[in-house]
């Protein structure tokens, strides 16, 4: 952009401008010293004068330089425009008649001196431009310059309006004679204008930028063409100050008008009242005498046509300039090919096709086009046509003959695959694929014919349904050749065709997933402004949030633009993806990644559904969204923040909102399971686990398992600080509910949960019952333990002491004792004496004393003695000690205790 800065300033004021001339500022763009050009740009004043100055120095000091360089001239073309919102339509000249002047004045500058050495920039495109690229850039300017002059004609009609109240109008307007200039240019200039940039968007392609909009190119063609003879006769009716050359050249463009309308007799008038004008330029007159040429080929004359030609070719004015050259061959190659498919005797057809090609053969060769040889030899294959004369082997044949005898087989092949007959088309598309091979082979192949070539390989595959080799064969095209139609119409072709159908059908796929990322990524990169790229920036993240590539995904969420229609839904998405990475991670960052996301949601989808535009579907389902972004909300909040009163809040909310909407109950559910975990309401926590149980078995089981857990940790905690029993038996009761409805009926349907496992989640109830002094109903646990799972339960020394505990506690000693004594067996069997061992021993005691009915035993103390005096390496703490020493002290007298 800043070497268009420079051409836009080489001809300000001289108070702007300073020592700098117009080559200078050029050159300091060129070199990259962008801050002094703009520097000078921005000294310049906002003043029309000067912005017509600034116009014109853009269009003759660079527009001429990018004739064969499309993005290029796009960029200065479109800097003019910026050129005038910034210097022509500043407010204080919004009054002024002359920025009315702008548009149209613009479009006869860049119409009729945008290309060196030409009276009319229509030339190249009327009959072709010399390469691709300038034919591009001349569709899409051609198509700006139509905008323009509708834009132009409205404008003359606001200021006047605005003129006229102005108190000044009869005085600076009116006497002047502005108003009748500005008359003058609204009845004669813009209509001529608009006439011949009609006439220059007749000639564009059915996919040009002005047609494509348009089902039906060729009535659109037909209404611009009426629409440019109605403009021609009404500048005719009104001309006035036109000179000789300008009346030549209106009856030129009328002649040029009626030839492409087919209206010949008009076109021959018209063309003998510009040849008869005397003071004509010799370049009108050339114009002239080609419109005739066309004219009499389009009515059969070809011996008249090619006389015209012939006479042109002799003239000074011709052959000393390489530009009207190449006119007079394009229309004799344009009058031989035309005569040669009329002919009916295949020799002498042949004949006439070997007389068109050699056309530009021979003007190739001519010094005067040797400085231009490049960029007319581009102009040269795109002129050449799939009649190839007898005799010619097909290597011999130039590349661009032998791309068209690839695209006329893949045409022929097309046309049958519409009449049905595919049999017929499967030989035709093989050796358009043969053929394309061949010439991919060649080593001296130019970027565009290697583009195009690759291309119809592309497609005839694609066709062959070989897709596997259609994929990689066009994405290449459109990897290497990005600056190329052809590179972009690859990239639509296997993203449209191939990559994306192949992904929506078999998305598991590992090869297919990989090319259809490469295909979005390379869109993306490379292809960023055509039009399937929006949708592309919407599906890559979807695409990587399929893979759970979760991180890379927010990303490119991120990247979706604001008016893609899809936005809203993006940051949706984008919530879940920081959603999905704070389960992992758990940290804060991911937790506000995520919240920041939903809120942003909210809004925009708010936004969107407040404009009314939105369809039903859609706001259908934005509300589904919103409801999923307000719950995800309220879980990271509560969990990673303890926000329990703004979750619950906000669960409420919802609640109230979807009803008893099933879709949404789950959730709602297991956010009132953790918000009550949370509070320690236990109650209330087993009473949302039954609902969600009822509501979804799976998930509902899964919660009552963990919440189990978390339970059980509560009250171990709570009994370990000597929490009453009315508390603990709440909790017992809770984690009974949680267990028998939930927890354990799901435990036993899951064949992957490890037998332990479900064993633990049995004995939380039992373990709190027991805490809860509820013995008579945790040893009923214990024994259904003990029989659903006999072997783990066997070796658990905490189910065995808590079962013989119980048993303690309601005096069913015996039982008691065998549990006691396992325990002790095993602590002398591992040589670990921890406080299971002595709760064991002091229970053992304890049951020998409590059978004695109050009256004393010697041998109880005996035997208490001896394990006190064995007992210093065995862990006895001070706790055990006492009890010990108190049950021997009662049986035992101080005389009869053992010596330490």
């Amino acid at each position: 952009m800043s070497c268009l800065v420079c051409l836009c300033v080489v001809v300000v004021a001289n108070d702007a401008l300073g020592q700098h001339d117009a080559p200078t500022l050029a050159r300091y763009a060129i070199d990259g010293h962008h801050n002094r050009v703009a520097q000078i740009i921005n000294a310049c004043p906002a003043d029309p004068d000067k912005a017509f100055k600034l116009r014109d120095a853009l269009i003759d000091g660079y527009l001429t330089e990018l004739r064969g360089d499309r993005e290029r001239w796009e960029r200065g073309a479109g800097w003019v425009i910026a050129l005038h919102n910034k210097t022509v339509t500043a407010p204080q000249n919004l009054v002024d008649w002359r920025r009315s002047m702008w548009q149209t004045d613009l479009a006869q500058q860049l119409l009729f001196r945008a290309m060196p050495q030409r009276h009319m920039a229509g030339d190249f495109i009327l009959l072709g431009c010399p390469s691709p690229g300038q034919r591009s850039a001349a569709d899409l300017l051609t198509t700006r310059l139509w905008g323009y002059l509708d834009e132009a004609e409205a404008e003359h009609q606001r200021v006047r309006n605005t003129l006229s109240k102005r108190p000044d109008y009869q005085t600076e307007y009116v006497e002047t004679g502005r108003v009748n200039r500005m008359r003058d240019h609204l009845t004669v200039h813009v209509p001529y204008y608009r006439a011949w940039t009609a006439l220059l968007l007749s000639t564009q392609a059915d996919d040009g930028p002005y047609f494509k909009k348009y089902r039906d190119a060729e009535t659109r063609r037909a209404a611009l063409l009426r629409r440019a003879a109605m403009d021609a006769a009404a500048v005719a009716k009104n001309q006035k100050g036109f000179d000789t050359e300008a009346r030549a050249r209106l009856h030129l463009l009328t002649a040029m008008i009626a030839v492409a309308r087919g209206d010949q007799d008009t076109a021959r008038r018209q063309l003998a009242a510009a040849d008869n004008a005397e003071g004509v330029s010799d370049y009108t007159r050339m114009q002239v005498r080609l419109a005739r040429a066309q004219s009499l080929t389009a009515s059969g004359r070809y011996t008249a046509a090619a006389a015209v030609l012939d006479s042109l070719d002799r003239q000074l004015f011709v052959r000393s300039s390489p530009f009207h050259m190449v006119l007079v061959a394009d229309q004799r190659f344009a009058m031989l090919c035309r005569r040669a498919l009329a002919q009916q005797d295949p020799a002498q057809q042949d004949s006439l096709l070997a007389e068109a090609f050699d056309v530009y053969e021979k003007l190739l060769v001519r010094s005067a086009m040797k400085p231009w040889r490049e960029p007319f030899e581009q102009f040269v294959r795109q002129r050449y046509t799939s009649q190839i004369p007898k005799g010619v082997t097909h290597d011999q044949l130039p590349p661009i003959v032998r791309l068209a005898l690839i695209k006329d087989a893949y045409r022929r092949a097309m046309a049958l695959d519409e009449t049905g007959d595919a049999s017929e088309s499967k030989p035709l598309y093989e050796s358009a694929v043969e053929m394309s091979r061949d010439l991919l082979a060649e080593t001296r192949l130019s970027e565009e014919d290697h583009a195009e070539a690759g291309y119809m390989l592309g497609l005839s595959l694609l066709q062959l349904g070989r897709l596997d080799e259609a994929g990689p064969t066009l994405l290449d095209v459109a990897e290497r050749y990005p600056k190329l139609q052809r590179g972009e119409q690859a990239m639509v072709v296997v993203y449209l065709r191939i990559a994306r159908p192949a992904f929506r059908d078999n998305p598991d796929d590992q090869a297919t997933s990989r090319f259809y990322e490469q295909t979005l990524r390379l869109m993306l990169t490379s292809y960023p402004l055509i039009e399937q790229s929006s949708a592309a920036r919407y599906e890559l993240p979807v695409y990587l949030h399929h893979q759970r590539r979760y991180a890379e995904a927010y990303k490119a969420y991120g990247r979706v633009p604001d008016e893609h229609p899809a936005f809203a839904e993006s940051i949706y998405e984008k919530m879940k993806c920081a959603h999905a990475i704070w389960v992992d991670a758990r940290s804060v960052k991911t937790a506000r990644d995520t919240i920041t996301a939903s809120e942003e949601y909210l809004t925009e989808a708010q936004r969107v559904m407040a404009t009314g535009r939105a369809k039903p579907q859609r706001v259908e389902r934005l509300t589904r969204y919103s409801v999923g972004a307000l719950l995800t909300r309220a879980g990271v909040v509560l969990q990673q923040f303890d926000a329990i009163d703004q979750a619950e809040r906000a669960v409420d909310q919802v609640a109230q909102v979807v009803g008893d909407n099933s879709e949404w109950q789950s959730r709602i559910l297991s956010l009132r399971i953790t918000i009550a975990e949370k509070r320690g309401d236990y109650a209330a926590a087993a009473k949302a686990v039954d609902a969600l149980h009822r509501l979804d078995p799976e998930l509902g089981g899964g919660m009552a398992a963990s919440l189990l857990r978390t339970l059980d940790d509560h009250a171990k905690r709570r009994a370990e600080n000597r929490a009453g029993l009315q508390e603990l038996s709440s909790l017992a009761d809770a984690a009974c509910a949680l267990a028998d409805r939930a927890a354990l009926p799901w435990a036993n349907k899951q064949a992957s949960l490890p037998t332990t496992q479900k064993m633990l989640l049995a004995q939380v109830p039992a373990d709190c019952l027991y805490r809860a002094a509820r013995y008579d109903r945790a040893l009923q646990r214990y024994e259904a333990i003990e029989k659903q799972f006999p072997t783990i339960a066997g070796r658990s020394l905490s189910i065995i002491e808590s079962a013989a505990e119980c048993r303690y506690h309601l005096k069913q000693y015996e039982p008691a004792r065998a549990g006691y004594e396992k325990i002790i067996r095993n602590a002398q069997t591992q040589q670990r004496y921890d406080r299971h061992y002595w709760l064991a021993q002091l229970r053992c005691y304890q049951m020998w004393d409590a059978r004695l009915a109050g009256s004393t035993d010697p041998r109880l103390g005996r035997s208490i003695d001896v394990l006190l005096e064995i007992s210093g390496q065995r862990g006895l703490t001070d706790d055990f000690r006492s009890r010990l020493v108190v049950l021997r002290d009662k049986h035992l007298s101080a005389s009869s205790r053992a010596v330490p």
